[in-house]
Order: C-alpha cells, then sequence, then structure tokens
C-alpha cells in the first residue's frame, strides 16, 4: 500500500523542528507496521527536502530515512495515471488552493501524510467541486493506531455475489442514440454474479481512454466503451460495499468485458 504526500503540509524548514521530525517518524514507524511501502510525493518537493537535508550534514539520519520511505513523482504508483481522469473532472481544493496529494489520497481510498502533527489531524476536509469531502490523514503514531480496525480491513477483501436472478435485474437506460449498443452491452453486464443492475446511462464521453471511467464507494462504477467513437457509457450498481470491494469488482469488468 502506498499513501500521499499532503504537498499543502510541506514547508521548507520543517526538518528543523525536533517534535515535527518525531511526529513523522512516529507515523513512519507505524505505517510501516501495516504494509504501507512508500509515500508518493512531487518531484519539486522531493528535491526541495534533498537538497536541503543533504545541505546540513548533520542530518544524514534525517536524509536517510527520506530515502528509505519517500518516492517521486506522484505518478510513480502507476495507481495514479489509471485514475487521473476522476481526477481532471473536478476542482480539488483544500483552502481555496489545489491540492493533488489529497485528491489521489481520497480518490484511491487511502492516507495523506501530513507535517506538522499540530495543524493535520486524523480527517482532513477538501472540495472535490462543490461537495466537501474528507481525506485520512496521518501526522504522527496515534493517527495511525486511530485507523487500525481501517488498516486490518484493507488486508482482505471479500466480495459478495448478488442472489438476484438475471432475469429480474433491471436495466434503465436515457432514451439517446447508441442505445442498441448499450442494451447489447448491458444484457451481458447483468450476467456477471457482482452486478445488480444498469441504473442509467452517461452523457456520450468520447475522449475517454479507459473503461472504467469513476468509482463511487456506494458500489456504483461508470462505464465507457471507449471502443466506440461516441464513448457511449452505463452507470452500473454492483455488490461492492465500500471503494475497496468496487474497485476489484471494476478490475473484474474491465478483464471479461472490455474490449
Amino acid at each position: 500500500m502506498v499513501i500521499y504526500a499532503n504537498e499543502r503540509s510541506i514547508f521548507s524548514d520543517m526538518f528543523d523542528d525536533y517534535n515535527n521530525i518525531k511526529n513523522i517518524c512516529g507515523a513512519y514507524i507505524g505505517l510501516k507496521e501495516n504494509n504501507v511501502t512508500a509515500c508518493m510525493i512531487s518531484s519539486e518537493d522531493y528535491a526541495m527536502i534533498a537538497t536541503k537535508l543533504r545541505e546540513d550534514g548533520n542530518k544524514r539520519n534525517q536524509l536517510d530515512f527520506f530515502y528509505a520511505f519517500f518516492r517521486a513523482p506522484y505518478e510513480a504508483d502507476g495507481a495514479v495515471e489509471e485514475n487521473q481522469e476522476e481526477y481532471f473532472r473536478y476542482d480539488w481544493k483544500y483552502d481555496g488552493d489545489t491540492c493533488f496529494g489529497l485528491a489521489m489520497s481520497y480518490i484511491m481510498d487511502t492516507l495523506s501524510l501530513s507535517f506538522d502533527a499540530g495543524k493535520w489531524k486524523e480527517f482532513v476536509s477538501i472540495w472535490r467541486g462543490e461537495e466537501q469531502v474528507s481525506v485520512r490523514n496521518v501526522s504522527e503514531r496515534s493517527h495511525v493506531d486511530y485507523y487500525k480496525d481501517w488498516f486490518i480491513s484493507q488486508k482482505n477483501v471479500e466480495l459478495v455475489e448478488t442472489d438476484l436472478a438475471y432475469d429480474l435485474k433491471e436495466i434503465k437506460l436515457r432514451d439517446d442514440h447508441g442505445n442498441d449498443k448499450l442494451l447489447d452491452f448491458s444484457k451481458r453486464l447483468i450476467k456477471d454474479p457482482y452486478v445488480i443492475g444498469i441504473v442509467n446511462s452517461l452523457p456520450f464521453n468520447p475522449k475517454a481512454k479507459s473503461f472504467i471511467h469513476n468509482i463511487g464507494e456506494n458500489g456504483v462504477i461508470e462505464c465507457v466503451l471507449c471502443w466506440t467513437d461516441a464513448g457511449y457509457g452505463l452507470v452500473v450498481q454492483t455488490t461492492g460495499r465500500n471503494r475497496r470491494e468496487t474497485e476489484k469488482i471494476a478490475k473484474i469488468l474491465t478483464e471479461k468485458y472490455s474490449k
């Protein structure tokens, strides 16, 4: 598992404060115990922090810690590229400023890492377009302990199949051009044991490049037939009970039904 650095919390002299170092190292130890392997960070922030630590000969231990845990750029985590469509669909803001690390923490249903535990607590509120959402956050060891049950839930994702019979699954589509293609595809899709029904069709997305357009936390997946010129799309209700389950179902549907 990887997490994402909150770039809004990064400041040039953050490694000069002993308490700040102590808090971040405490969080690091707790995160490693929970199989968090790396914290992704921007190339600019990575270079700035590494340069500052190298220039101070007394901070060799901090430099070793930094190299051990932080990775750049954010996009080095392949999942970031896979989910960029969702990021570009909204303006993500914290206190009026763009926040990529916090946004990816929310999109990927993971944690953000913030420097300065005095300011950044277990949750950070950000704007996703016109909607305010909460991001899980850690700044010290106690925050990692706060998420004990959540870490346990991440270890095993057990999917449930629907007990709804195929002929009882509903297909609801808008009266749009291309309904014949969407209906044929929907009839294939509802045969899947993780699909409950087709909730609606999507506006056309002719520029979509991936089958999965969006993943919701309530089991809803937006699919785009990206091999069609018009970019026909469906809103699919699955048996996913949370973001992790829905993401796993999305991967299954991609492997089985995308061209």
